[in-house]
């Protein structure tokens, strides 16, 4: 489903790229000004006119000569503006969810518990074989699981890592998948968010800590949404730290 809906979306935004959608977007957009006192009746401003030369003048020329033709309001909006977002959006989509893309992302899918293609090994094989996984493995494993799970109520692929988990040596290919999945963004921005908060972090006066000490804050700074017990943990920590000079239990 979700590749027939990627495949509706880059036909609906390749479909707006024509001029008939332009003067609609464009009479909106007057309208909006109109209501706004905005004034679109100034010329965008013009660079200086390059004329052709007069060597050329009865030459057939079939490379461009840097001679630029004067263009109205709503054509310079379409041309130098519109046109060339749409290309952008359109060349971003096409990148991101080219066949292969789209192949790994439903081969992913099959780890999720409401899938049709559960655990399916012929579904999970694109994914395998991009991370190299050793696909024979895979489908002994799978076997194996499958009837472990017949019973088990499972609403996400979290549930599955959580009941994988225990029992991570006995299925060590596809807990590595199922860990693989859970960590792939959904989108750039979760990668930038993420190094933003270590920038917060790991500062120029403080930059001497280990890698497993700066993780542990990331973690903490990153997944806000993680239900921390406190309780526990200044139980935990008094336990570990028995000599401390204040009681915390």
């Amino acid at each position: 489903h979700a590749q027939f809906l990627i495949k509706s979306v880059i036909a609906k935004i390749a479909d707006l790229r024509d001029e008939h959608a332009f003067s609609l977007i464009y009479t909106d957009v007057i309208n909006f000004c109109q209501q706004h006192h905005i004034d679109l009746s100034s010329a965008p401003r013009q660079r200086r006119i390059k004329k052709v030369s007069s060597r050329f003048k009865d030459v057939f020329i079939t490379s461009a000569i840097g001679q630029r033709d004067n263009l109205n309001n709503e054509d310079s909006y379409r041309t130098n503006l519109f046109y060339p977002i749409i290309d952008a959006v359109l060349i971003e989509l096409n990148d991101r969810f080219s066949i292969h893309n789209i192949e790994i992302l439903i081969s992913i899918s099959a780890l999720c518990p409401d899938s049709e293609n559960f655990l399916e090994s012929e579904s999970l094989k694109p994914f395998a074989l991009e991370m190299k996984a050793d696909f024979c493995s895979l489908c002994n494993e799978i076997e194996v699981l499958k009837s472990m799970l017949k019973d088990t109520n499972l609403e996400n692929i979290v549930d599955l890592y959580h009941q994988v988990l225990p029992l991570k040596q006995a299925f060590p290919t596809i807990m590595s998948l199922i860990i693989i999945a859970m960590t792939i963004p959904i989108s750039s921005t979760t990668c930038e968010r993420t190094f933003s908060k270590m920038k917060l972090i790991k500062t120029t006066t403080r930059n001497t800590m280990s890698d497993k000490r700066l993780n542990d804050l990331c973690v903490l700074a990153v997944e806000r949404d993680f239900a921390i017990d406190f309780e526990q943990l200044m139980n935990d920590f008094a336990d570990l730290h028995k000599n401390g000079r204040i009681l915390l239990k």
